[in-house]
């Protein structure tokens, strides 16, 4: 099977076993590393591999492998095709660990998705892009020094672990690295509870850096998000995005056991903006009333591409309310590069005659642009508040997306407005963000209560309260007087 895009490259291994850090109930096995390139020569290694591991252990493998261990393989891929689809949103705060803001830079910025293969058993992907490491040359070549850890917990409030492993694997240079990433595949047991928090721990030995990142995951429904898994065409790797394009094709596959029929049902996008925080109205729910609904067959010779913005959830019981969701916005989503999309989020700060002036205007841009240099005093000042507005708005989209985009959402409007909190705290239930000294207030604490929603694990609603009036204006005044709140 060849990867789709994968530039021909020398095979070259470094294998390095590393032992789990301990595992409660669990024998001590030492985990199986390898790490390989995919190229031209990909079906002769994957070939080898299967009769390393069947000299390993050949009771490992029958019609399924039995995963007693974690299997870690490691994929350096080139990537020159758009990612698609099927990914939790991930980036979440454990209230136990200190100094862990999910909202802040990372110098390593992982994606991760977690698919449930069989009734006991699950595999953990994990993206890293080459460009984001630090590469050291050993006397021989050029490599970067990985890391990663993956603990289980019961929940966020949980003070130790069920279960965890360890992965070190070495990452050679290659040229063009922007372009290139590495995907780990972590097998595992799935622990024996309805609910579980998996955290992640990706660390750059080399620079001395890392990033964490918490997925909650659930056994309770056999169609949810982690029981079907979005593939794009001519890949063997999954979607790591929670949207797609309307030029992305892909196929959808989930475990063996599962029926071959789903029913997709397609949900309109709605156009909703969150309230003020200070309003007396709660933002809008989602209504679950499907605008659509159609059958297809989810094997390998079924090829989806949506093109109409707005929800597909598959399911295999319809009389039940969970299923798996991909969303499809705007193409350029995450990032905002048209006018027309540059215009809603303006409604946070300007008056209901200013934001229909712009509307209405006979060019959108210019009225935008005209906008921000009132503000800014002059279009140097105007082009770094641009700058820093849509900035936020992308970086809402990317953390915040549940069934609408990011920045419609409580937590996206927050996030433009006042910026980064000084410190988040997240619980199975809710998620606070704290902010210092706003409008001379002294910390200030905006909860965030998690919803029930069949789409996403994703959608926190904004408990609104009218302490919130005073600074949310003066923060949206000092945009008004051309600079950025917050940082």
């Amino acid at each position: 099977m060849k990867i789709d895009g994968c530039t021909k490259v020398p095979f070259i291994e470094k294998i390095i076993s590393d032992k789990n850090l301990s595992r409660k109930n669990h024998s001590s096995e030492q985990n199986l590393i390898t790490l390989f390139y995919s190229g031209s020569k990909v079906i002769r290694l994957l070939i080898s591999q299967i009769y390393f591991l069947l000299r390993f252990n050949k009771k490992r493998f029958g019609t399924r492998p039995k995963i007693n261990r974690l299997t870690v393989t490691v994929y350096a891929v080139v990537s020159i095709s758009i990612l698609y689809g099927c990914y939790s949103s991930s980036q979440t705060y454990k209230e136990n660990d200190e100094g862990n803001n999910p909202y802040q830079s990372s110098a390593i910025n992982p994606k991760i998705v977690v698919y449930n293969f069989s009734n006991d058993s699950s595999t953990a992907y994990i993206k890293i892009y080459t460009s984001e490491l630090l590469y050291k040359n050993d006397s021989t070549e050029f490599d970067a020094h990985v890391r990663i850890e993956m603990y289980a917990y019961e929940g966020y409030a949980a003070k130790s672990f069920l279960d965890s492993t360890s992965i070190t694997f070495l990452q050679p240079k290659i040229d063009d690295d922007k372009s290139r990433y590495v995907i780990a595949s972590l097998v595992f047991k799935k622990p024996l509870l309805t609910q579980y928090l998996l955290k992640f721990m990706v660390m750059d030995l080399n620079r001395g850096n890392n990033a964490t990142r918490f997925l909650s995951c659930n056994n309770n429904d056999n169609q949810n998000q982690f029981s079907m898994m979005a593939v794009p065409l001519g890949s063997e790797f999954p979607s790591f995005e929670n949207h797609i394009t309307s030029v992305d094709t892909f196929h959808v596959f989930t475990k063996s056991d599962q029926p071959d029929k789903v029913f997709v049902r397609y949900f309109a996008a709605k156009q909703t903006l969150a309230a003020p925080p200070h309003s007396n109205s709660a933002t809008l729910h989602f209504s679950y009333t499907g605008d659509s609904t159609y059958t297809a067959l989810l094997n390998k010779e079924t090829v989806f591409n949506f093109t109409k913005n707005g929800i597909y959830h598959f399911q295999f019981d319809t009389l039940k309310k969970s299923g798996y969701t991909l969303l499809k916005f705007n193409d350029d989503f995450p990032k905002v590069a048209r006018a027309e999309e540059m215009t809603p989020p303006l409604r946070y700060l300007t008056t209901i005659k200013e934001y229909n002036n712009i509307i209405n205007a006979k060019s959108t841009a210019e009225a935008i642009e005209g906008f921000w240099v009132e503000r800014a005093g002059n279009k140097d000042r105007a082009r770094k508040l641009i700058s820093a507005y849509y900035g936020r708005m992308e970086e809402a989209n990317r953390n915040f997306t549940s069934y609408t985009e990011g920045w419609r959402t409580d937590r996206g409007m927050i996030y433009m407005i006042l910026g980064r909190p000084v410190k988040v705290q997240k619980t199975d239930k809710k998620e606070v963000w704290t902010y210092s000294n706003i409008a001379g207030t002294g910390a200030l604490n905006f909860e965030f209560t998690k919803m029930f929603n069949p789409f996403t694990e994703n959608d926190f609603i904004l408990i609104r309260s009218q302490l919130y009036e005073l600074p949310w204006y003066t923060a949206v005044n000092t945009w008004r007087e051309g600079n950025a709140f917050g940082n």
